[in-house]
């Protein structure tokens, strides 16, 4: 999936192709994949007093799936087809506030 997302024989450069002639593939025709993605917080409120103390804990991409870039489309490219990136691996934020 990731060497060969799509067809790439499926193309042509234009200096193949007879002058006059335009291919037949419409605009947009090339989807990357997917993201799938869980963020969640906690957080717990501490009295202080007067004041409270919040402590909270981010989590983005918690179940730290992989989420692929989209394919190169560039035909005149070496890597014409291929996924060469992903999104961000799972990120955990910790802070605090003291309120008043």
């Amino acid at each position: 999936m990731i060497a060969m997302y799509f067809n790439t024989s499926a193309f042509v450069p234009l200096n193949d192709v007879p002058r006059g002639i335009y291919g037949n593939a419409p605009r947009g025709l090339i989807y990357g994949p997917g993201d799938v993605n869980t963020d969640f917080a906690l957080l717990r409120n501490v009295p202080l007093g007067a004041a409270r103390l919040q402590i909270r804990g981010e989590f983005f991409n918690a179940f730290n799936q992989v989420n692929f870039g989209n394919p190169n489309t560039t035909l005149s490219s070496t890597t014409f087809g291929r996924i060469t990136g992903a999104g961000a691996g799972r990120v955990i934020q910790l802070a605090a506030k003291l309120i008043w």
